[in-house]
């Protein structure tokens, strides 16, 4: 078989890979292989291959990072948020040390991981002041 035709099949797995993960990291790889595979075709030799796919791989992965929009929590997030203002029903509260206390609780159907930002830690209603990923951040 020749060489173009095995960067053609490595492309071909590496999409199907891309479609199971659902990463576009792996879609820019391919990106690569198809080149690797026209330099092939074109006729360089193996190492020539390796480069130009290693290359546009690259190239293209620096690209995505650059025009994909990073999911970082920022404050701009938080006031977005629905869940800020909201009110959460807390039942219990376990001490981590530090003065810090946490729990588990039900908001919106789902569980959440709950820290007591200000407050006594004791049953009650409590005041969303912050989101931190999968954690409210709460007060009395």
């Amino acid at each position: 078989m020749a060489d173009w035709m095995w960067w053609g099949v490595l492309t071909g797995i590496l999409l199907i890979a891309e479609i199971l993960t659902g990463t576009f990291y792996l879609l820019m790889v391919a990106i690569g292989f198809v080149a690797g595979g026209i330099a092939a075709y074109a006729g360089a030799g193996l190492a020539p291959q390796i480069i130009v796919s290693a290359f546009v791989a690259a190239s293209a992965v620096t690209m995505l990072n650059k025009i994909r929009p990073q999911s970082k929590a920022t404050s701009a997030d938080n006031e977005n948020s629905l869940d800020i203002g909201q009110v959460i029903r807390v039942d219990e509260w376990r001490d981590i040390g530090n003065g810090r206390f946490v729990t588990r609780a039900s908001h919106r159907g789902c569980q959440w991981d709950v820290e007591l930002l200000a407050g006594h830690p004791v049953a009650g209603n409590f005041l969303i002041e912050e989101v931190r990923g999968n954690t409210l951040v709460v007060r009395s």
